[in-house]
């Protein structure tokens, strides 16, 4: 598995993995973590159900950075993580649910691409999807001119 740190603390090499900033990593970062712990929370706060994530927070952030950015396969994605490709499946839909709730209330919603679908189903207050609407809307007309 490649450095997480090297990665997350060298700008170039940060664009380059995930297509951000440090500082903009460090400014969705936080409360990536809060989103991605309330959904992955077991029911029961204080059952031992389950095994403990091979993967810290912020390998789960850059393996989601890695999979927007460039679209790998989830084997790949496997390969470079050293975990299965269901786990790697599990952590992406996961992960990419908490990262959609934060860019929208950074203002960083642009940076994701809509499911129109998974959207429709989403948790997120209707002012809320309407604003991942438009910020599609804007992104899209501005890749077409």
């Amino acid at each position: 598995m490649f450095d997480v740190e090297e990665i997350w603390n060298c700008n170039e090499k940060m664009i380059k993995t995930t297509g951000l900033k440090i500082e903009e990593s460090d400014l969705v970062f936080d409360d990536f973590k809060t989103e991605l712990k309330k959904i992955r929370r077991p029911k029961n706060p204080n059952s031992t159900v389950g095994r403990p994530s091979k993967l810290s927070d912020k390998e789960i952030f850059i393996m989601l950075m890695i999979f927007i950015r460039h679209y790998n396969t989830y084997e790949l994605l496997s390969v470079l993580f050293s975990i299965d490709a269901s786990n790697v499946k599990r952590w992406i839909d996961d992960a990419h649910l908490a990262l959609g709730k934060v860019l929208v209330k950074k203002n960083f919603a642009h940076l994701l691409l809509i499911n129109h679908e998974m959207l429709s189903k989403s948790a997120l207050e209707s002012w809320e999807k309407s604003i991942l609407m438009d910020l599609n809307s804007l992104s899209e007309d501005q890749k077409m001119s």
